[in-house]
């Protein structure tokens, strides 16, 4: 905390520096008044950029901290203080009748939320994945943070998108941040079914987050529509059974059968072969 109230000033300077000079600013300095909107992280190799929490100290914080090291900063566009109790999950939504999986964005949730209220607040959020919700339904819900919505309000916003796209809905699937690299091929392929934060049964929704599998910093949340996924499989089906006809089509086209006459007798006269195209 100390560190972000004191980097404010520095951060500032830069930019004004950099602007000034003709170079490039990656950030908008407008209504940065405030140390909170500072997000540190640690930049030192293999660290994975680790959020650095108010609630601990340096050394804790920084292993091997010295002279050098390296410390990443990122200028949000509100205000945020993270505690020990929240956790910060890479949301990747993934378009599963398009096979195309978008880049992460951060979403944080205290770990007192239940299951229940966090997909009601993801669902709100990721709204414009459901098949069938228009532009102005999808801005409804655009933006919806953690920090901004009540479960209640979370719920009303999910209950309107249900009435605009019918019966479809949005399913999660938690994955470790180490692994192999996350494709659009390989989320076709996730365990979806057996997800916990898939389920509707009142004792996982009244679970806390915490209690996930899989549930904690730096973790994957991979969001699809369900509607979307069942399409793709049924258009790739499609296309596999045409694929594999036309394959039988031109294999049985190129072959032809033969039919050989019965070995005649020493010097009579043997009928000519016949052949025709296969059945």
């Amino acid at each position: 905390k100390h560190l972000r109230e004191a980097l404010l000033e520095p951060v500032l300077q830069w930019a004004r520096e950099t602007s000034a000079s003709g170079g490039s600013v990656p950030f908008s300095t407008e209504g940065l008044t405030s140390w909170r909107r500072l997000r540190l992280r640690d930049g030192q190799l293999g660290r994975q950029l680790a959020i650095l929490r108010d609630d601990r100290t340096l050394r804790s914080a920084l292993p091997a901290l010295g002279d050098g090291r390296l410390i990443a900063v990122q200028v949000l566009s509100v205000d945020e203080e993270l505690s020990a109790d929240d956790v910060v999950l890479a949301a990747r939504p993934f378009r599963a009748r398009e096979g195309r999986l978008h880049a992460s964005t951060e979403v944080v949730f205290p770990k007192a939320q239940t299951v229940g209220d966090l997909r009601a607040c993801l669902a709100a959020r990721f709204q414009g994945l459901l098949v069938g919700a228009g532009n102005s339904a999808g801005s409804a819900a655009e933006g919806c943070d953690s920090d901004s919505i009540s479960g209640a309000e979370a719920n009303e916003q999910v209950q309107a998108a249900e009435d605009a796209v019918g019966e479809d809905c949005l399913e999660f699937v938690l994955l470790p941040a180490a692994g192999p690299p996350l494709t659009a091929k390989r989320c076709a392929t996730l365990r979806w079914g057996d997800s916990q934060l898939n389920a509707t049964d009142e004792a996982t929704l009244a679970m806390s987050i915490a209690e996930v599998k899989d549930f904690r910093d730096g973790s994957v949340l991979v969001v699809r529509s369900r509607m979307s996924a069942k399409l793709a499989s049924e258009s790739e089906g499609c296309g596999t059974q045409e694929e594999s006809m036309g394959g039988a089509e031109e294999r049985s086209g190129s072959k032809r059968t033969t039919i050989l006459p019965p070995k005649s007798k020493a010097g009579a006269m043997r009928p000519p072969l016949t052949s025709f195209p296969a059945q």
